[in-house]
């Protein structure tokens, strides 16, 4: 199978070993890394790219929704489409995106839609999408079995910081009434919180 995979050049996560897996498993992949603004204009970046999407069969996007949702009629013209999409949780909860996902989906129906929460593939396909769930992994090459003591018992290492996340956080402050907690920001890795019971 010949694949295209285009993937945002900036991410808060590093996902090269996961593409590279991908790619690993298939005759030919194509990864190709899309600035923020060439998102923004996805079809004059194919054109000057000289991509030719009609050699693959199949055209993954794991680009930012927000800037994919503005355009829609050129996404609609992209064959074998399959969509990565981390945030469609936000589909369903209290926040800016509630609904848009479904609705943006609802404009490509026949595309297949990959997301990572096993209940929000569930629900995708209730509303009768193409979705399919793919559990998130930690990445081997950057975490690593030190064979040391560990120093913190448990941890949530990721972001609280959106009122999309206000369901995580209070699940995690109730937890840490409880046990002995570790909060670590995603970005900075820095400790937010240690609670030592």
């Amino acid at each position: 199978m010949k694949v295209l995979l285009l993937v945002q050049e900036q991410q808060r996560s590093i996902f090269d070993t996961w593409y590279n897996a991908i790619a690993d498993g298939l005759e030919k992949c194509d990864i190709i890394r899309v600035s923020s603004d060439d998102q923004q204009r996805l079809k004059t970046f194919i054109k000057k790219s000289s991509i030719k999407l009609e050699q693959y069969d199949r055209v993954i996007l794991f680009l930012r929704y927000k800037k994919m949702m503005r355009q829609v009629n050129f996404i609609q013209t992209i064959p074998n489409l399959t969509i990565i999409e981390l945030d469609a949780c936000q589909n369903y909860c209290e926040s800016k995106y509630n609904g848009r996902f479904s609705a943006y989906f609802k404009q490509v129906p026949w595309v297949r839609i990959l997301c990572t929460g096993k209940e929000l593939a569930h629900r995708l396909q209730y509303e009768g999408f193409d979705a399919h769930f793919f559990s998130k992994a930690y990445d081997n090459q950057l975490l690593h079995n030190l064979n040391q003591t560990r120093d913190i018992e448990l941890a949530f290492v990721g972001s609280l910081q959106t009122g999309v996340y206000k369901y995580r956080k209070a699940f995690l402050e109730n937890l840490a009434s409880k046990e002995d907690l570790t909060i670590i920001n995603d970005k900075t890795r820095k400790r937010l919180f240690t609670n030592s019971k």
